[in-house]
């Protein structure tokens, strides 16, 4: 760094530190303050920021050239080794954090670590994989919840799915997971251990859920207000040709059996196209006022699989579910779901979920299903936004334990936008064309969705009370009619331009996006010929799926 900036950033770094002895977690703004005036990459930045007074004091040397005591200084800069309880300390990560095969994880934090267990068989045997890490990137495989030739008596020894681990009211650390039985029938069943690392045993030596439909999918929910606990599940309707259902009942004190007196609640079912008939992986949190119970939905072999989230003020319901799905493909991962929510050590909320890859979009590479970590940002209207406009983030993000703000949705509600292919002149018009000349007729208002949570609609500008919606699969501008349909077909989501490279357009006032249908998540804005219209990733030109947003100040 110049001479001219070296005493800002000593003095700044200095002054972060002097009154402290021990690391703590920086924040984005503070880290952007400090990489601004220094010239240093925010990765360097967030490092220093960290270091204590007496970590700069080491770590600081500055070397003039002693022929000419005015030369730009030389700054050698060795940061700290990372404490031993912050793992991946000062640097950014990149997905995935898990790079094989390790499906519907179930993760906690019990102690300093975080536990991860999943779907399948260890590396020797056994049943459900165990890893742990203290920062939630760098994972190691400590061993099977249950070892080889050790699974319940129940089972048949095959299909171990959809763990997750648990320490309950008592102190007791769970593992709740579905088996298959030797008849075929999938059960939910328990395993308890005194500590994360186990050793685990079947308290029950049978199910703890059983229904006609199958039971898989467990989770388990402490509501801290009451301090009731709660098991939750999915009824495998879709296995047998109806609908799929999450359920949920109390448990006893010990939470390997129900309450006495309990009954079964219905939470959710699949009743929404996006859904593709299938509800599944509960994970429930409190926030505020509201329960959250976000869920998968579509088929976790599929590029349509996803993440959904519902809501609602009463732990039993009624569940008010989200417009859309969010968290869906992006660039390089399809297929993201399974997941849990929970707290960072930054203290900010993160989204722990399996993908596949993906070398093209909405294909799945051979390879199984990686584990992601993606942070979880709650909006004004309080619902979560997940990733990169609803996609697991493709690049490098800040070091986990940072705290990142909310930088905004990309269309600002309330601002005015022009809408242009990328790598040319055709703009979106009103009439639902995409043309080089144009009448004025191309001003959009960013409204938030007409299906609200983390969506938008588009008014048109010069047409007030005209939103831009798909009908028959073109693009038109209409009056409103208050039709659930009009909802539907006028409400988008806003996700990261399709085309590779497209960020590199993005600039003050310009970003690239696509924009997706929520009633047909998979189908885009696009074009054929000069006709606006919406299509499949799969068939499309990526190209004509990825928009220049303008913004206009009127």
């Amino acid at each position: 760094i110049s001479a001219r900036r070296a005493p800002a950033w000593i003095a700044l770094s200095c002054a972060q530190a002097s009154h402290r002895d021990v690391p703590t977690a920086p924040t984005m703004s503070q880290a952007e303050e400090l990489a601004s005036i220094s010239g240093l990459a925010l990765e360097q930045a967030a490092v220093l920021l960290e270091a204590t007074a007496g970590d700069l004091a080491m770590v600081v040397q500055l070397h003039f050239d002693g022929e000419d005591m005015m030369q730009q200084p030389q700054t050698v800069l060795q940061p700290p080794q990372p404490a031993a309880d912050h793992g991946h300390h000062g640097r950014g990560f990149t997905n995935s954090v898990v790079r094989y095969d390790r499906p519907d994880p179930g993760v906690n934090r019990i102690d300093e670590w975080f536990y991860l267990v999943s779907t399948g068989k260890g590396k020797n045997g056994g049943a459900f994989p165990l890893l742990r890490s203290l920062d939630l990137v760098e994972w190691e495989e400590v061993g099977t919840v249950f070892p080889p030739g050790g699974h319940p008596v129940w089972s048949a020894n095959t299909d171990f799915w959809a763990p997750e681990i648990h320490q309950v009211a008592n102190g007791k650390v769970h593992v709740y997971f579905a088996a298959r039985d030797p008849t075929g029938a999938l059960h939910v069943g328990v395993a308890v251990a005194d500590s994360p690392l186990g050793p685990y045993h079947d308290p029950l030596s049978a199910p703890l859920v059983s229904g006609p439909h199958w039971a898989i999918d467990a989770s388990y929910f402490l509501d801290g207000e009451t301090r009731k606990q709660y098991v939750l599940w999915k009824i495998d309707g879709n296995a047998h040709r109806v609908p799929s259902v999450l359920k949920m009942r109390e448990l006893d004190s010990s939470g390997t059996h129900f309450a006495e007196g309990s009954v079964e609640h219905q939470l959710l079912s699949s009743d929404k196209p996006w859904e593709h008939g299938v509800v599944e992986g509960p994970w429930l949190l409190k926030r505020g006022s509201y329960y959250y119970l976000f869920y998968s939905v579509g088929c976790f072999a599929a590029a349509d699989y996803g993440v959904a989230v519902a809501r609602s003020t009463a732990l039993t319901g009624p569940y008010t579910k989200c417009s859309a799905p969010i968290l869906c493909s992006g660039k390089g991962w399809a297929g993201p779901g399974h997941c849990v929510v929970i707290s960072s050590p930054s203290g900010g909320d993160v989204m722990v979920y399996h993908a596949h890859q993906s070398s093209r979009m909405h294909h799945i590479d051979p390879g199984g299903r990686h584990v992601l970590v993606d942070r979880v940002h709650w909006h004004d209207d309080d619902w979560p936004r997940v990733g990169t406009m609803g996609t697991p983030t493709p690049g490098e993000q800040p070091p986990i334990h940072m705290a990142v703000g909310f930088r905004g949705d990309p269309l600002r509600e309330g601002e005015s936008y022009i809408f242009r292919l990328i790598d040319s002149e055709l703009l979106l018009q009103y009439d639902g064309t995409f043309r080089g000349d144009h009448n004025g007729d191309v001003l959009f208002i960013v409204r938030e969705g007409r299906c609200p949570g983390g969506t938008i609609s588009l008014e048109a500008a010069g047409r007030p009370g005209e939103f831009l919606r798909h009908a028959f699969g073109q693009l038109v501008c209409q009056v409103a009619d208050g039709s659930e349909l009009f909802h539907n077909d006028a409400t988008w989501q806003v996700v990261p331009g399709m085309q590779t490279g497209s960020e590199a357009y993005n600039s003050d006032g310009v970003v690239a996006v696509s924009l997706r249908s929520i009633n047909f998540p998979q189908n885009y804005v696009t074009c054929a010929g000069s006709r606006g219209i919406i299509q499949h990733a799969d068939v499309a030109d990526l190209r004509r799926l990825t928009l220049l947003a303008s913004h206009v100040t009127c």
